[in-house]
């Protein structure tokens, strides 16, 4: 019976798998790059338009995992993500968040990252290292 419990916690925890393999966050960074040149709307949670938070959200569920947090603010704490140590292109994998406070964007291989900028920008790609001028300090892994 405990196991029981402890299997349907996680997946409250987790969404809808207790891990996401690599094929899908390769599916989540396919998904992410279709959006680039897309339009920005802050707050928005159905699409077609997404603010950061909304578009690495978005992302992750098209490819089966609904266990992010639905804002920035939730990242530092929550038990779906990990913190990678660093934060240099050489360090990251296809797939991770690049956090800083308030905002977030996706790394897409290749040193890019995709985030969805502001309103006047829209849905952008960028090297890793202009996306670092923004202040992005932290790496999170999705588990």
């Amino acid at each position: 019976m405990r196991a029981i419990a402890v299997l349907f916690a996680s997946i409250l925890l987790f969404g809808s798998a207790l891990s996401v393999t690599d094929a899908q966050k390769a599916s989540a960074a396919a998904w992410i790059k279709t959006k680039v040149g897309g339009c920005y709307s802050q707050a928005n949670r159905h699409g077609p338009c997404y603010d950061c938070s909304s578009l690495v959200w978005h992302a992750y569920a098209q490819a089966g995992f609904s266990g992010l947090p639905p804002t920035t603010h939730g990242y530092p704490t929550s038990g779906a993500v990990y913190r990678v140590s660093g934060t240099t292109a050489s360090v990251m994998q296809v797939g991770d968040i690049l956090y800083q406070d308030g905002h977030v964007g996706m790394y897409v291989g290749g040193g890019m990252v995709v985030n969805a900028q502001n309103p006047t920008a829209g849905i952008k790609m960028h090297t890793v290292d202009s996306y670092r001028t923004w202040g992005f300090n932290t790496v999170y892994r999705v588990r």
